[in-house]
């Protein structure tokens, strides 16, 4: 029989059919009891009326910005780092939090987000920073974060960030690093010297006595642990029973969170059983689920003990109301058969369908494929429709300069690239006017260095501005080497034209000085006026900031000082190129965000660090004005980050 083919949906796509991203916030008045094997010393106090009135948000102190920005601030100095996680301490990011939120707090929680996002170009995959930060916005907007822990688990992180950050919010914020302090603390060290008495003894005691009594002190040992686990997992579950009973914010969340595992569960299990139908095709079908029985603690687990999270997932899949057998029995025996019902009807066949341990011919023992195939690439499908349609159907807004270039070459879909570049630059000729771009000139790193979309966007940028620009930067480049030229493009079409600069001559760094003598040469020999100098220098490279050791202001400065000396010798004034440092390495985004602040405050340079269709389109839209702020807005612009809210 042919496996079933199973595709990973997102956590909005699986709530979304049951309309939990637009549910109304509501008050809970379930209870938790824990699971059936603790019994607490004294009954859980029942819920205490609904509280209104918003947390005290105390106004923080408003230093200057550096940058003229709080958010801009909060995004350049919260920087993973290899060694500590993060560069800020835990009140100095309390107070970037603070002063941002009273600058754009949607732009906040977007920043947060962007903490977490593990998944889209200029993440930070800093989870210690997004933990504090969530720790954070629950104690002074705890409707906000609740409100957007479907999105959080969708478009940033997973599911098991949802149930850490209920963990940290019991149990403290340093809850892992003394979790991981007791363990270290919990290993027994023998003592040196110790081992003769050992063997001396060994020597008078018979095999069958010394085997008795390891076997009693094993025994005797497992016991206390199991003594001491029981103890910890019961005060935890006490905890987390009056945090819920007593705490309205965290109740919220807690009840928010069991929401997003629950309409997954229910979607899954819809979608689980239609491939039991007789009509299911499992040649043309797709069994589409999410990823929440993978991630639901395991039920009895630490972590289940911990946050009772179990418990309200099941009673939320398996309500009283709409299940008979569940009517007149005591909430205890309730709890203890809705989550014995979850692991057989629910985790238990989901995790069979998601299972890849024995995956193996294209099917696990189970009989499902989760080795799903990738949806057909829009950008190729777009070209193939153009190829099929001709002219009529192009839409010259639809690709980006780079996604172009990538398909310059193909064999099939080559020439609807080509047609689409063509659309692409003349419409920015004839509708944006000839302002966009038409005094800049780039500095094509094609190193070996340069692979996969830096270099697609390098060659496509390049091409693009040699296209834009005004006599005599038309159609020119400059190589990307130790001693540079400025040479013209030779091609006629795009595949030609990609393929010289792909070959032309390259180095591993470049001299600034003597690039901007090649213009200033250029402009003499053609006799240009002041304002038909080149304006903006692009260096679309992969190398580093730190590389060309301006981390140090007078290194540039004394460089810049001396170039603007040789142009005011020979007559252009204050006409000196903005030199635009491109770094599109994505490696290095966060590594050197702060070096690329503390570069914006220096004449006559630029620096980013990152590249994305939002930010080239900001490119574009702004005549290569670009800062900071672009690369920020270009990062928290995705999909994703559209779903966020702001509550309260």
């Amino acid at each position: 029989m042919k496996a079933v083919q199973v595709r990973i949906i997102s956590v909005l796509n699986a709530c979304r059919n049951h309309g939990l991203t637009r549910m109304a916030p509501t008050t809970s008045t379930s209870i938790l009891v824990g699971p059936p094997r603790f019994k607490p010393h004294s009954p859980p106090p029942p819920p205490p009326p609904p509280q209104s009135q918003v947390p005290f948000l105390p106004r923080p102190f408003f230093t200057p910005s550096p940058y003229g920005n709080y958010c801009l601030d909060l995004f350049i100095h919260v920087v993973p780092e290899e060694d500590s996680g993060t560069l800020a301490s835990h009140e100095r990011l309390n107070q970037m939090l603070h002063l941002a939120w009273f600058k754009n707090p949607l732009t906040t929680v977007k920043l947060i987000c962007n903490l977490l996002d593990r998944r889209g170009y200029g993440g930070k995959d800093d989870r210690d920073s997004f933990y504090k930060a969530a720790f954070w916005l629950h104690r002074h907007h705890p409707k906000t974060l609740a409100c957007n822990v479907a999105s959080i688990a969708s478009s940033f992180g997973s599911f098991d960030d949802l149930t850490e950050i209920l963990y940290r919010l019991l149990h403290g914020q340093d809850v892992r690093r003394r979790n991981q302090y007791e363990s270290i603390d919990g290993f027994r060290v023998r003592r040196k010297g110790s081992n003769s008495k050992v063997l001396s003894c060994r020597r008078l005691t018979p095999r069958e006595v010394r085997v008795m009594k390891a076997l009693e002190r094993s025994k005797l040992q497992e016991e206390k642990a199991r003594a001491v686990r029981r103890d910890k997992a019961m005060a935890m579950a006490n905890t987390a029973i009056e945090r819920y009973q007593n705490d309205p914010d965290y109740r919220f969340l807690h009840d928010r969170i069991s929401d997003v595992f629950a309409e997954c569960f229910k979607s899954d299990i819809q979608n689980l059983n239609k491939e039991k139908d007789a009509n299911y095709d499992r040649d043309q079908d797709c069994l589409e689920l999410s990823l929440a029985a993978d991630y639901c603690p395991k039920i009895g687990s630490s972590m289940d003990c911990a946050t009772l999270l179990c418990e309200s997932i099941a009673k939320k899949v398996f309500p009283r109301e709409l299940y008979p057998e569940y009517q007149g029995i005591e909430e205890a025996h309730y709890a203890y058969r809705v989550r014995d019902r979850l692991r057989k009807e629910v985790l238990v066949p989901l995790r069979k369908a998601l299972d890849v341990a024995d995956y193996h011919a294209g099917a696990n023992k189970w009989g499902y494929n989760p080795d799903f195939k990738r949806e057909p690439c829009a950008i190729k499908k777009y070209l193939e429709d153009v190829k099929a349609g001709g002219e009529s159907k192009i839409r010259v807004d639809a690709l980006f300069p780079h996604e172009i270039m990538r398909y310059a070459n193909h064999p099939d879909v080559g020439e609807s690239a080509e047609i689409q570049w063509k659309a692409m630059v003349e419409d920015m000729r004839m509708n944006k006017g000839m302002n966009v771009l038409n005094k800049c000139i780039a500095v094509c790193d094609v190193s070996p260095a340069m692979t996969g979309r830096p270099r697609d966007v390098s060659t496509a940028l390049t091409l693009m501005m040699s296209e834009l620009s005004e006599e005599p930067w038309k159609g020119k480049v400059i190589t990307f080497s130790e001693s540079p030229q400025l040479i013209s493009i030779q091609g006629g079409d795009l595949k030609s034209n990609r393929e010289f600069l792909r070959n032309m001559g390259w180095g591993y760094h470049t001299t600034f000085s003597k690039v901007f003598d090649l213009i200033l040469e250029a402009a003499v020999n053609e006799k240009l006026k002041p304002e038909h100098m080149v304006k903006k220098v692009f260096v679309l490279t992969s190398c580093s900031f730190l590389e060309r050791g301006f981390d140090d202001n007078s290194c540039w400065e004394s460089e810049y000082e001396a170039v603007r000396s040789k142009f005011k010798k020979e007559g252009y004034g204050d006409v000196v190129p903005q030199l635009v440092f491109w770094n599109l390495n994505l490696e290095d985004l966060y590594k050197e965000v702060r070096s690329e602040g503390e570069c914006q405050k220096q004449e006559g340079i630029s620096m980013l660090s990152f590249v994305n269709d939002n930010l080239i389109k900001s490119l574009l839209e702004n005549d290569g004005n670009i800062g900071l702020e672009h690369v920020m807005e270009a990062v928290i612009s995705g999909q994703g980050y559209q779903s966020l809210v702001v509550v309260d």
